[in-house]
């Protein structure tokens, strides 16, 4: 079986013609199961077929939204949900809110105590913000999250004498930090402060940090673009500081892969020549991985703090998602079938199974904690999950964002190239995006 896909796309309906329905007969089923999910495929590749192991009484028919529009209506999904009616449903946290206040879905608190079903394992940030986005109520489970960390070389810390990071630390702090390391060693002996995955380039650390604190270029209440805000500001002259270092790894190009060995060689981080770097749990995979790969590999002592997080709210992380809510249709006439797959899918047996190989997401289940290392591991379940939609209602045209993004991309590669001055670019990519916005919204509301 496969391991679990890393990214999950849950996407809106455009017609309600779009739900499609599939069907897995098994032989002498007496129960019967109608389950929302993007895909057949990958619902049995995550969820199905470990759930008709244990329950093989039970007939699923899976209605797919993977073909839905993203552009589509905010009400489609709901109407796909009353022409379909699925007994389970995969929601958003935006959906999941929405549908509770609609009455559309079930409270499971009954449940749970009915059969003494043992949540307080779950993460508890999980659980409480599954009960904020309920009013109160706890509508569904989440089975799996997404969340980042901040990783350190303790080796490379006490070797150059430099204080190790901690919990809550900001993205000013974490890249001020990496600038205590040297930035004139030669391309052999090469030691970065800092480096991710996640952010690449100066355009790719200023967004980071951005999306981070909550900034959004677009604000969706006036439809105005806000690029040279304070704010704004202070981030890209952040983003050019720690790029004009040196002791930050922005890759010129792509190294040629052809083995996992010349994978795991291109990473810094992997072969002790980085001190820090922020990134998912896969990398914990990646680091098992690479010692039985590379023959000659240096281990070192790794720390995992928790993620960067905004300066005005340490507590919670912008980093760390709810990627699958599953919830039961409050009028489902299969409601035993749907609690068993809820409670199945939530819990310890089916996370054991599941999450032996890590490839980005979590289990809700802390169990897990102890089954791969409390110290590696624990980073992830600190934060509280902040959900913020910038958009709701999805105002925002999608075509503005690829047009935007070049036209971002375009001003800073100047700025770098000494052309022009950070404000210039500033101004003229507010300016310019605005244009571009106000036609796209033009088009979308002719």
């Amino acid at each position: 079986m496969k391991p679990i896909s890393k990214v999950f796309l849950v996407v809106f309906c455009l017609l309600i013609s779009g739900c499609s329905v599939s069907n897995s007969s098994k032989v002498e089923q007496t129960r019967h199961l109608k389950v929302m999910y993007f895909s057949e495929e990958f619902f049995y590749q995550d969820y199905g077929d470990l759930f008709q192991t244990k329950y093989p009484d039970t007939n699923i028919e899976v209605v797919e939204t993977q073909n839905f529009d993203l552009e589509s209506s905010k009400d489609a999904i709901k109407l796909c949900i009353d022409k379909a009616k699925p007994d389970v449903l995969l929601l958003s946290p935006e959906q999941y809110e929405q549908y509770g206040i609609d009455g559309i879905l079930l409270d499971l608190d009954s449940l749970i105590q009915k059969d003494q079903y043992n949540i307080d394992d779950i993460n508890p940030s999980v659980i409480e913000l599954l009960k904020e986005k309920g009013n109160g109520k706890l509508y569904g489970l989440s089975p799996r999250f997404y969340a980042n960390a901040l990783y350190y070389n303790m080796d490379l810390f006490k070797k150059f004498g430099v204080e190790p990071p901690h919990d809550n630390m900001t993205w000013e702090e974490i890249l001020n930090l990496a600038q205590r390391f040297p930035s004139d060693s030669s391309s052999n002996d090469r030691i970065f402060g800092f480096g991710t995955p996640l952010a690449e380039t100066i355009y790719g650390i200023a967004n980071r940090i951005a999306y981070t604190q909550g900034l959004n270029t677009v604000n969706t209440k006036t439809m105005k673009v806000n690029l040279t805000t304070d704010s704004w500001k202070s981030i890209w002259d952040l983003a050019f500081k720690s790029s004009e270092s040196g002791v930050v790894f922005l890759p010129e190009k792509s190294p040629s892969v052809v083995s996992f060995e010349d994978y795991y060689k291109s990473k810094p981080f992997l072969m002790g020549k980085m001190a820090m770097t922020v990134d998912d749990s896969s990398l914990l995979q990646n680091l098992k991985d690479a010692k039985k790969s590379i023959k000659d590999f240096k281990n070192f002592q790794l720390g995992v703090v928790t993620g960067p997080v905004d300066p005005m709210n340490r507590n919670s992380s912008r980093d760390m998602e709810l990627s699958e809510i599953f919830a039961i249709r409050s009028d489902t006439p299969n409601l035993e079938a749907a609690w068993d797959f809820i409670k199945f899918i939530s819990g310890k047996e089916y996370a054991k199974v599941k999450f032996r190989v890590l490839n980005g997401n979590l289990p809700s289940r802390m169990d897990f904690i102890r089954e791969y290392g409390e110290n590696e591991i624990k980073a992830f379940y600190t934060l509280r999950p902040n959900l913020v939609n910038h958009d709701p209602e999805n105002r925002v045209p999608a075509k503005f964002d690829a047009q935007f993004k070049e036209l971002e991309q375009l001003e800073i590669q100047r700025v770098e190239k000494k052309e022009i001055s950070l404000d210039e670019a500033l101004k003229k990519i507010e300016s310019e995006g605005q244009f571009i916005l106000d036609q796209e919204l033009k088009k979308a509301n002719p």
